[in-house]
């Protein structure tokens, strides 16, 4: 008897931790294990063309967490990236390979910094529509994004 409760807890406990994977239906104000996603939103654009997501991100776990990858159908790619002034003051962008966000901080992905970049949108996408699309976190892993389409205020 001692030995089926034993695995009967063992098989519960492995099913929650998978479950704990799952990705997790994200829209304006997620909370996911504190770790806090704010205001997402897209800019327009058509297909063919590149556009952009942002947010704010916000770290309330007691480690580190990094952002490490993004996911969407709407795009041929997906990157994280960053804008950056050349020494001769020309802007432009280019991808970086993650943004290390550490226990109760914060990172703050926006226009003319880190973002989110759609590379040759498959779709055209206005404003007033929702772009859906995953960012991966080292830790947290996958989570889903619906962030509306506006322009920058």
């Amino acid at each position: 008897m001692r030995k089926l409760f034993l695995l009967i807890l063992i098989s519960g406990s492995l099913a929650c931790a998978e479950q704990k994977n799952e990705t997790t239906q994200v829209q304006v104000g997620f909370d996911h294990e504190n770790l806090e996603l704010v205001d997402p939103w897209a800019r327009p654009s058509s297909t063919g063309s590149n556009t952009a997501a942002y947010m704010f991100i916000e770290n309330g776990l007691t480690n580190a967490d990094t952002l490490i990858n993004a996911y969407s159908d709407i795009a041929d790619d997906v990157q994280i990236h960053e804008s950056y002034a050349t020494d001769d003051g020309i802007m432009g962008m280019r991808r970086i390979q993650n943004v290390i966000i550490e226990s109760g901080d914060y990172a703050q992905l926006k226009p003319g910094g880190m973002h989110i970049m759609f590379l040759s949108l498959k779709q055209n996408i206005a404003i007033g529509d929702t772009v859906a699309f995953e960012i991966e976190f080292s830790g947290a892993g996958r989570v889903q994004v619906k962030a509306p389409v506006r322009t920058p205020s």
